[in-house]
């Protein structure tokens, strides 16, 4: 338990103004010297008010730190910045690849107004003043971020800074008291069945990244679960597609779909002539490119990947966001994203009267209160339900 040396002390924390006028304060309670570095210690914390009010809350502060209530801090965090350094290298072990990218560009934000704060001298009046300053354009970017984005980046905060309470780095969290944004992105709007068909007679299955968009909007597949797909996985006699993998956005192929199961999707009759047309022109592309290199590769096999160069290299599921954003204007469909494929999708299962226990295994959703009733969906349930969506 650390003892208390003194009567501790309260700092002003704003500077030329008068005492009377400041309203921000750094309380100081000296612990005496470390058994661990003989150097001496002391406590922190800041607080918003009047001098009157700093000088309770300072007595406060020392009952809690006799009290053993107040965690001392780990001298190895001595800014934000620093600890979001080690906790970026810890995520990237352990979560997906596009999860932690989204996790680097939220603590550029974090960095850039609380870089080089003490975590413990972090309040939440600091968060939501970093929150209304990324809105108004002091971003990395230098652009105005939207409530959208600014909820994602309260989320990753939120995390870090539970991470740092774990860590004995601060003693409770800021962010528990800080306003969260409110998201401001419109809701999507599906395509109708018009534009589907519209917009699926304008596309070329044998082209790579314009299978993928066919595959979001006939079957409903996540954009790193057409990346993921081999041909091994495509059972014609069966006409039956085994959505095993999920390629990510750092070119890793794991061996689960987002949702951590791997699905079977019955295989509809328009969708078997798109794989068959794509299959026809790989083996055409691979041998030309074996005539023109006068080589014995590339040759399709069970483990080639659908989504590929003319080489046989999986393609980065970047490459046909990358197609679509370039022309979607073009095709009639500006502003619309590839998820969006999906989500018409589902829109499609939903006013077609498919029972939700029944979407939900096709889209590869799930939940504990939905998983009971996954058991009792079998494929002849979900062919049913294909063939009212099949183009």
């Amino acid at each position: 338990m650390p003892k208390v040396r003194g009567d501790g002390s309260v700092i002003q924390l704003e500077p030329g103004k008068p005492r009377s006028k400041c309203r921000k304060w750094q309380l100081r309670v000296p612990i005496g010297r470390s058994k661990k570095t003989g150097k001496y210690e002391q406590l922190t914390r800041v607080f918003h008010g009047t001098y009157t009010e700093a000088k309770a809350a300072l007595r406060e502060f020392i009952t809690e730190i006799e009290s053993d209530l107040v965690v001392r801090r780990r001298t190895d965090a001595k800014t934000v910045r620093e600890y979001s350094e080690a906790w970026l290298l810890q995520q990237e072990k352990e979560v997906a690849h596009g999860t932690w990218r989204k996790y680097v560009d939220h603590i550029k934000c974090v960095n850039l107004h609380l870089g080089y704060a003490a975590p413990w001298d972090v309040t939440f009046e600091d968060i939501d003043e970093m929150y209304e300053l990324l809105a108004k354009g002091e971003s990395p970017s230098g652009k105005p971020l939207s409530g959208t984005y600014l909820s994602s980046i309260s989320a990753t905060v939120y995390k870090m800074f539970k991470q740092m309470v774990k860590d004995k780095v601060i003693g409770s969290s800021p962010v528990e008291y800080a306003e969260r944004p409110k998201p401001d992105t419109k809701e999507k709007k599906a395509l109708t069945h018009d534009e589907m068909d519209d917009l699926i007679s304008k596309l070329d299955p044998r082209q790579p990244t314009q299978l993928v968009v066919l595959l979001g909007i006939k079957l409903g597949l996540r954009r790193g679960e057409s990346h993921g797909l081999s041909w091994e996985d495509i059972d014609f006699k069966a006409k039956v597609i085994h959505v095993r993998h999920n390629f990510d956005s750092g070119g890793n192929l794991r061996d689960e779909t987002k949702n951590g199961k791997v699905r079977d999707i019955p295989l509809t009759g328009s969708v078997e002539r798109d794989l068959e047309a794509a299959l026809d022109h790989q083996i055409y592309l691979f041998a030309r490119t074996r005539r023109k290199w006068n080589a014995a590769v590339p040759v399709v096999t069970s483990k080639t990947p659908l989504i590929c160069d003319g080489m046989g290299k999986r393609l980065m599921p970047d490459a046909s966001t990358r197609w679509w954003r370039q022309n979607r204007e073009a095709l009639g469909y500006p502003g619309c994203t590839v998820h969006e494929m999906r989500h018409s999708y589902r829109t499609q299962l939903r006013k077609k009267g498919v029972p939700k226990e029944v979407a939900q295994n096709l889209l590869g959703h799930s939940s504990e209160a939905m998983s009971d009733l996954y058991d009792h969906v079998d494929m002849e349930d979900m062919q049913e339900a294909i063939k009212l969506v099949d183009w």
